[in-house]
């Protein structure tokens, strides 16, 4: 069996990671109408309008979110005009030990983080205390780059920021929770550099998390090992697309996959379908086997050979008849 899977590219708006993020500790007060709309009541008194991430739903519909029990939620947000928060989206919930209600005291390593929030952005505007950050989404889907829901949008801390910054600077920025509002802690100037080991340490880690739900594999006199399954049914590639991911299982059950560039894969099918018999090689260095069974293969290349048919040797009828043509 052959399965080919194309894969759509999403934009890169550029080697920076940009997020914004924070936590809030209080009750969530569902909305009796909107299941994905709620309320943040905090320890303050101050109450925020929020929406809810699927995963928060269906744990508030199975009930495992009480009314009256605080959490510490971790949320997305941005501001509006005049600084305050709002477009909050709870996206975590975290239950703390031995805490029952908001006057109870919090664990020291929770009170850290309760109303501290981190903003990565470039500078967009400064003017007298509002720092305004620049952000953009970090992948966006193709043909989505001009939806609302995908354009860049602002976030304004309150405070000032020394040593004068330019336009464009791509910057940190700690605050804090006063209100509905969000001032200034601290802030650093991250470096491409910076930004890029940020990439991947966060690729490393997503790896390393991949990897455990697969089977580790044993080097072979210091070499990865190498596999090469042949098969003989035609693929179907896509039209568009950079990459496709190839699946193939073998005449011995052995089931591989790989990603190859479209385009080449695309050479190799037009040379089968020159070919009045072929047979498929699909080759590469082992990566993993993942929980399914299937072998995933790192620099993985696809080759076809034409099988010329053999001449066959005349019978020996045929023998006789040539000896004895009156016959």
């Amino acid at each position: 069996m052959t399965e080919v899977i194309s894969k759509p590219q999403a934009e890169e708006t550029s080697s920076i990671e940009y997020s914004a993020f924070g936590y809030l500790w209080g009750l969530l007060k569902l909305d009796d109408e909107i299941p994905n709309q709620g309320e943040l009541h905090l320890a303050d008194g101050t109450v925020l309008s929020t929406s809810l991430r699927s995963n928060i739903i269906r744990a508030s519909q199975q009930d495992q979110i009480e009314s009256d029990k605080p959490y510490l939620w971790k949320i997305y947000f941005r501001t509006d005009s005049e600084c305050n928060l709002f477009q909050l989206q709870v996206i975590e919930c975290r239950v703390l030990k031995n805490v029952t209600s908001l006057s109870d005291e919090t664990p020291s390593s929770a009170s850290a983080r309760i109303d501290r929030f981190r903003i990565r952005g470039q500078i967009h505007n400064i003017w007298r205390n509002r720092i305004t950050l620049r952000l953009e989404r970090n992948n966006i889907p193709p043909y989505r780059e001009n939806h609302p829901l995908w354009r860049p949008f602002f976030i304004t801390v309150l405070g000032y920021l020394e040593p004068r910054v330019n336009k464009g600077d791509y910057w940190q920025v700690i605050a804090a929770r006063e209100g509905k509002q969000l001032h200034l802690l601290e802030a650093s100037p991250m470096s491409q550099i910076m930004v890029e080991e940020l990439h991947q340490k966060k690729t490393q880690k997503r790896k390393q998390s991949q990897n455990k739900s697969g089977t580790s594999l044993i080097m072979l006199d210091g070499k990865i090992p190498e596999i090469s399954v042949k098969f003989t049914t035609r693929p179907d590639i896509p039209a568009t697309g950079k990459k496709v991911t190839l699946q193939i299982t073998g005449e011995n059950g052995v089931v591989v996959k790989a990603d190859l560039n479209r385009k080449t894969v695309q050479k190799q099918v037009e040379k089968m379908d020159s070919y009045s018999s072929w047979v498929a090689a699909l080759s590469g260095k082992i990566a993993q086997v993942n929980a399914d069974g299937v072998i995933e293969l790192d620099k993985a290349g696809l080759t076809v050979f034409e099988k010329k048919s053999k001449d066959k040797p005349p019978s020996e009828d045929e023998d006789e008849t040539e000896q004895n043509p009156e016959t």
